[in-house]
């Protein structure tokens, strides 16, 4: 049995609205026609025919419509007596089927330039913008300023800094895409000529900004993945996105109605955000109670000095990503503590950024030259006997709560238990 029906999941935004009809246009000259909008586009198979659409944006309609609202069809009634039948309609893009050979315009050309600027630059898309933009600035600024030794080998930072700048190089290439095609039309309509919104018109391909967002999409997608180098995130977070890539399909292919679909995006954006954060948070909590335990101590006291074995308590901080990674570990023990962190990277510029903020940070203590007793790039002993040392892949800053001097065998079994060579 021949194949009757079939979805697409093409995607046009609003100053792409000829691009959707010539679209489906084509999609009729092969003998498939549109009937109404589901989880994607929806088309029956029929006789190939030349059917002229007119992708038209109304502007009284809403995002949250999923299908023609009260003003959407009394806007279709204005337009069907005007020689164009309403196929379909979803948010504030309708779809209408030419009728009459002698149908006029629904609109004029510049009603059409200027619905199509309005829906692209209304309140809620310019807000996206500036709180994508906010929130991109504040998680760069967390992971490269101060705090850049705690926050570059962050993996939920690096997560964060991807998902929004992302989401604001998506809105911003959507914008600075429509301001294109709203210049050209203007300049069209000035020059008398026949205006085309839209991208890729009788097959000459423009600078298309959806495509391009879809693009930054999938390799910030895949860098962000290659980022977490955890298994559990990883699968969890892939989990998460196909679980919001289905709900968005179920909600398509019901189409409630707009006050229903507003309270369901509500209730659903508060889940999604719980999951976004808590769960990922949990997983992080899991894996810090994991590594505080005393066999993922590397490093005791009683390793290269002869104190008691005993240890009163310990804590691990460990933060890793395809930069490198940061272990912090603190010891707590009977007759001493230590305390010593370790940056692991095979970038040298990161570790130059991380070397020169803790120099800056002991700029007025005394120091003392030991870089020939670590066998090391640089290294530095200061007056109460703390340790900062540079590797060409790695920097150990060494803290005892007693000023001792360690001893050439003592520094030789630090190295060794912390893979310092």
């Amino acid at each position: 049995m021949s194949k009757t029906k079939k979805t697409t999941f093409k995607g046009f935004d609003y100053m792409h609205c000829d691009d959707f009809a010539g679209y489906l246009e084509r999609m009729a000259a092969k003998g498939w026609h549109f009937k109404e909008w589901g989880a994607g586009l929806k088309f029956e198979k029929g006789e190939p025919k030349q059917v002229v659409y007119a992708v038209e944006v109304f502007t009284k309609a809403s995002e949250t419509d999923l299908r023609p609202e009260p003003n959407t069809q009394e806007f279709a009634e204005y337009c069907e007596a005007a020689g164009w039948k309403l196929v379909d309609a979803k948010q504030k893009f309708c779809i209408f089927q030419k009728i009459d050979e002698n149908a006029v315009d629904i609109l004029t050309p510049e009603e059409r330039v200027q619905n199509s600027w309005k829906a692209t630059f209304s309140f809620s898309p310019i807000l996206l913008l500036i709180l994508y933009g906010a929130n991109m600035v504040l998680q760069l600024r967390n992971l490269f300023g101060p705090m850049f030794s705690y926050s570059i080998f962050s993996t939920l930072g690096l997560f964060n800094v991807s998902v929004w700048t992302f989401l604001f190089l998506a809105q911003l290439m959507k914008f600075i895409s429509a301001m294109m095609i709203k210049s050209r039309s203007l300049k069209q309509i000035k020059e008398s000529q026949e205006i085309y919104i839209g991208s890729n018109k009788d097959g000459k391909k423009r600078w298309n900004g959806h495509a391009f967002s879809t693009m930054v999409l999938l390799m910030l997608t895949l860098l962000m993945l290659l980022m977490l180098e955890d298994t559990a995130l990883v699968f969890y977070f892939v989990l998460l996105m196909v679980g919001t890539f289905a709900f968005s399909l179920i909600l398509a292919k019901v189409r409630p109605d707009a006050t229903t679909n507003v309270a369901i995006q509500v209730v659903f954006t508060i889940v999604y955000m719980f999951l976004l954060i808590m769960i990922p948070f949990a997983i992080f909590s899991s894996r810090q109670e994991e590594r505080e335990s005393l066999e993922n101590v590397p490093l005791l006291v009683s390793d290269y000095r002869e104190v008691s074995e005993y240890v009163d308590d310990i804590s691990i901080s460990y933060d890793k990503n395809m930069l490198g990674s940061k272990e912090h570990y603190w010891v707590y023990g009977e007759e001493e503590s230590i305390s010593y962190e370790i940056y692991r990277s095979k970038h040298s510029r990161i570790l130059n950024r991380i070397w020169e903020d803790e120099m800056d940070k002991s700029q007025n203590e005394n120091k003392t030259e030991c870089t020939k007793d670590w066998e090391a790039d640089i290294a530095y002993r200061n007056e109460i006997g703390d340790y900062y040392v540079r590797y060409e892949d790695a920097i150990l800053i060494f803290y005892e709560d007693r000023e001792y001097v360690l001893v050439p065998w003592q520094i030789e079994v630090i190295r060794d238990k912390l893979q310092l060579r």
